[in-house]
């Protein structure tokens, strides 16, 4: 008789089959899904390294052209300073080839007789001069002074000017032009210069007269304490003459 399978024994076959089976595919599946977060976590790791040295190059980029602007910052205004220094320096000389012929007076009334007086200066230290003096004038009109404004006068030449700055001396026998003085005329910066030196040397002459002060006071003291000493000696040789 042919051999008859027991229903019950192929279904457990089965069964057990299907369980062996579904374990393994799980194994399978969870081998697969450590692997794959094991690359994953190796694959970020590396993006991450990668995307951290990009942004440390990045960053050492910035740095390299913040000084490299910052380089160009300080050199464009260095050539700016430059430039300003050179043209103030142009408009400087300008100004001084400008006033090279003239001289100034202080003190000149702004009247007709002003005009007056300061003709008699130019004959004076001046006797060349024979042209109308004009008045002009330097300053706002309209400011607010007790004192009139200087009065510029443009020679002919160098030779005139310096005569006329020589020849000021002679002004001090006049006593009616006492109130005039006569100068050269100078730039605002050159008046800075000339206030500055003056300060100067009137300093040094003080210190000078101080020390010179302080010798004498050094040298009376030094001759009053050797004529004590001198003193001294005597007295002393005198009270042993006397014991004598």
């Amino acid at each position: 008789m042919p051999t008859q399978h027991s229903p019950r024994k192929d279904e457990s076959h089965d069964t057990s089959a299907m369980t062996n089976s579904s374990a393994e595919l799980a194994t399978n599946f969870t081998n697969l899904s450590n692997i794959i977060s094991n690359k994953f976590e190796d694959l970020s790791k590396e993006l991450l390294n990668k995307v951290g040295s990009i942004v440390d190059r990045v960053t050492i980029l910035e740095k390299r052209q913040d000084r490299i602007e910052k380089k160009i910052d300080e050199v464009a205004a260095d050539v700016h300073s430059e430039i300003a220094q050179v043209r103030e320096e142009m408009q400087e000389q300008t100004r001084r080839i400008h006033k090279v012929l003239n001289i100034v007076m202080m003190g000149v009334p702004e009247t007709k007789e002003g005009i007056a007086a300061a003709t008699k200066v130019m004959g004076i230290i001046l006797p060349a001069w024979t042209e109308a003096l004009p008045n002009i004038r330097i300053g706002d009109p309209n400011r607010k002074s007790p004192h009139p404004r200087p009065l510029r006068v443009t020679l002919r030449n160098a030779q005139e000017k310096s005569e006329a700055l020589r020849n000021c001396w002679k002004l001090k026998d006049h006593q009616d032009l006492k109130t005039i003085a006569v100068r050269r005329d100078l730039t605002r910066k050159q008046q800075e210069e000339w206030k500055d030196n003056y300060s100067r040397e009137r300093t040094s002459k003080m210190t000078t007269r101080q020390d010179s002060k302080r010798k004498r006071n050094d040298n009376a003291t030094s001759s009053e304490s050797q004529t004590r000493a001198v003193k001294q000696h005597k007295a002393g040789d005198n009270s042993i003459m006397e014991e004598d």
